[in-house]
């Protein structure tokens, strides 16, 4: 993203695509951006070769009454809407008769059931009596069951309810009973029937026997007196003993609807050419002005084809459209990002994702999909993660304009907003996006916005909001589908650009991280002063407007090779014993240096990304190792000049960043201030002051893109946190009861 630092070439630990200008001359540099540029516009106008806004250039929108005869030019289809095919579509669907098959047996299996069913009756009543039948009865939800008990307990009128099942089972239709729920889902008022053999019949809905209608027919057999209990209950008992005999084929009926479903045609009507579409004269309604799109939009696919010869023209009109949109962001580049107009392979990356930008429009063009589908997202936010939100806002910008000049779309003004609405967030929200759990939050903002705007979108278009309702969805997964898909690229867009993104920062500051979790267990106290710097660094580049984050993870590795020789570094050493005592000046100097070095080397083999490596050659400069400078002077007394300065030097370079400049002073000031004994901020003041005017006074700070003012705000900064984070802690009694408490275990800490 756009803070962080510039890549410079002798930073770089591999080939970064830079082309360096004393290599080539200005010819070659440009030359071959613009032919990069000519490439992608040359592709474009291959994809869609039709000219941007060719056709009959009629300007139909604002006829009532056509002014000519229009003829076709081209043979062309009016296409049905997505609404009316599915409407026609169901619609054949619900006509299709469903499929019964006849099960004679059924017939005999009911009577039988009936059979048996009256045969436990009589053996209930004889063996439990009217008990037995209010017991039955409540079962069978039959009101007032006392008074039926006393009729069913009479022998006669139990005869007279099995004789009135048998007599009207005996008169229903050869077909049968068929379930009722089945006969009210049938809207095409007849179904087939298919028997055993395989012969099928038509019968109508109102000839077939239900379970109702046979329980009414049963009723009426039943002798004039019989009590509405009893009948509740003839009904209750016979409708239980029933087996249907036409039972639904539910798989010939949805093979059978899905046959007459793919017989629906997508075309509403077909025109050939030079058949007159509308004629002079005319009142030009939806129809009419439905027919006339679709006849520009077949001008516009045919390209090559068309009779006016307007593909070849259409061919270059097209590409050199593009080479002007492609020239203003070139141009945007050049004068504002100028280090992303010189990484020849950074412009390679950019290519790429416009050229596949639009051949997925090709395809989705070809499928007959929405533009919903566009893969705007795709495109946005990886360059907005890798760069900044500027670069992917102007990028999105131009993609949409291109967009609208591309035949299939052109038309389209609710598609080139819906790409509106999700290309600048998407531009936007990889600001937010620093670590990769956050891109669910991102998609979800996208999604919500997309699809907002193609609802509203709705109100003031021709389109239905079902219709708006379901691109809203498609556009919503697309959303998905691309943040899901960029941010699993997101990785190899590092590692062809060699640009280190904020979530791979934030993935190195992790305290797991083997590096650090080494210097941890090893050297303790270097790690506790990294944490500190780091604190201190974050804060001060984030005073300055530049980059916390940065500054941080860098300021956690500047130390790592201390890790080698840990008891070489006081804050390392708990036992008291320093190995430096007797160590010759030299080598304990050589030692400090190799911190730098071996740390260098030690980064490398962890594959710690490449804008980390400054911080930990570079935080400590070109200084001079003053103590040690100092002792070996004093060893060799008033032969000074035997001393070789330069074995008393760190390595360098000197910052060359913001950040690490800031992590040196940061370094440098912590150590000292944990040397303080009592400190208060007006010495930390006073200790920052001297520390930061002694590096710039070396030069140190020279070549660091740094300015007075924010070397002033940043030493403001180191005062405000060094000064909580070394305030003085209370004296607390001496007695042994506060044993916990002196330890700094309990409360009181302020």
């Amino acid at each position: 993203m756009s803070d962080l630092p510039p890549r410079r070439p002798d930073e770089s630990d591999g080939a970064t695509g830079q082309l360096a200008p004393a290599l080539s001359s200005p010819f070659v540099h440009h030359g071959g951006r613009w032919l990069l540029a000519a490439a992608l516009a040359i592709w474009v106008g291959v994809l869609f070769p039709a000219a941007p806004h060719g056709g009959s250039g009629l300007d139909f929108a604002g006829w009532d009454v056509a002014p000519q005869d229009v003829v076709a030019r081209v043979e062309f289809e009016v296409r049905k809407t997505p609404a009316e095919f599915e409407r026609e579509r169901r619609a054949a669907m619900a006509g299709v008769a469903p499929t019964f098959d006849l099960v004679p047996s059924a017939r005999d299996s009911t009577h039988a059931r009936l059979r048996e069913a009256f045969e436990r009756l009589d053996s209930l009543v004889r063996a439990s009596g009217r008990q037995g039948l209010v017991a039955l009865a409540e079962d069978l939800d039959v009101q007032n069951p006392e008074a039926l008990a006393l009729d069913i307990l009479d022998g006669e009128r139990r005869d007279a309810l099995d004789e009135a099942a048998r007599r009207a089972l005996s008169e229903i239709a050869p077909e049968g009973l068929v379930e009722a729920d089945h006969v009210a889902a049938v809207q095409a008022g007849h179904i087939v029937v298919r028997d055993d053999a395989g012969r099928e019949v038509v019968r109508d809905t109102d000839e077939l026997v239900t379970a109702p209608r046979f329980l009414e027919r049963a009723q009426l057999a039943l002798p004039p007196e019989t009590s509405t209990a009893t009948r509740q209950f003839f009904r209750a008992f016979v409708a239980a003993n029933l087996d249907y005999s036409l039972r639904l084929n539910a798989i010939a009926t949805e093979r059978d609807r899905n046959e007459a479903s793919g017989a629906i045609s997508a075309v509403h009507e077909s025109f050939l050419t030079d058949q007159v579409i509308v004629r002079a004269g005319d009142p030009v309604g939806e129809e009419a002005r439905r027919r006339l799109r679709a006849h520009e939009d077949a001008l516009a696919r045919a390209g090559p084809r068309d009779a006016d010869g307007r593909g070849i023209g259409g061919f270059f009109g097209r590409s050199v459209v593009l080479m002007v949109l492609i020239a203003v962001f070139g141009t945007f580049l050049y004068a504002t990002e100028r280090e992303i107009y010189e990484n020849f392979r950074w412009l390679l990356l950019l290519a790429f994702l416009a050229a596949f930008y639009f051949g997925v429009a090709f395809l989705i063009d070809a499928a007959e999909l929405g533009g919903e589908w566009l893969p705007m997202v795709f495109v946005i936010f990886p360059v907005a993660v890798l760069w900044d939100a500027r670069v992917a806002l102007v990028l999105a910008s131009v993609l949409v304009v291109a967009t609208g000049t591309l035949p299939p779309f052109a038309s389209s003004y609710s598609t080139l907003l819906a790409l509106f609405a999700t290309g600048a967030p998407a531009a936007l929200c990889a600001i937010v996006v620093t670590r990769r759990s956050r891109v669910w939050i991102a998609m979800a903002i996208l999604s919500a916005v997309g699809s907002a705007v193609v609802l509203t979108d709705s109100l003031a278009g021709p389109a239905t909001f079902s219709e708006s309702a379901a691109r809203a969805l498609w556009l919503a997964m697309n959303v998905g589908i691309s943040m899901l898909l960029g941010l699993g690229l997101l990785f190899v867009y590092e590692l062809f650009t060699g640009i280190t993104t904020p979530q791979t920062l934030t993935e190195w500051s992790d305290a797991a991280r083997p590096l650090l979790r080494r210097l941890s267990l090893t050297a303790p106290g270097t790690y506790a002063h990294s944490m500190v710097v780091a604190t201190l660094a974050e804060a001060a580049a984030e005073r300055i407007g530049s980059n916390g984050l940065l500054a941080r993870v860098g300021a956690y590795y500047h130390d790592v090779g201390k890790a080698l020789r840990p008891q070489y570094f006081i804050e390392n050493q708990t036992s008291g014993h320093n190995p430096h005592d007797s160590t010759p000046p030299e080598l304990s100097a050589r030692i400090l240096r190799e911190h730098v070095t071996e740390g260098e080397r030690l980064a490398r083999e962890a594959k710690l990304p490449a804008i980390l490596l400054p911080f930990v050659r570079e935080h400590h400069g070109t200084q001079t190792i003053a103590y040690f400078l100092d002792k070996a002077r004093k060893a060799v007394g008033e032969r000074q000049g035997d001393v070789d300065e330069s074995l008393f030097r760190y390595p360098g370079p000197r910052p060359r960043s913001k950040e690490t400049a800031i992590v040196m002073c940061a370094d440098s000031c912590e150590s000292a201030v944990r040397a303080m004994r009592f400190p208060t901020p007006e010495k930390i003041r006073a200790l920052v002051d001297g520390i930061i005017a002694r590096k710039v006074t070396d030069g140190q700070l020279a070549r660091a893109p740094i300015t007075l003012e924010e070397v002033e705000s940043m030493k403001t900064e180191f005062v405000r946190v060094l000064a909580g984070t070394t305030h003085r802690r209370i004296d607390y009694p001496d007695t042994k009861h506060l044993t916990a408490t002196q330890d700094g275990d309990g409360d009181g800490e302020e």
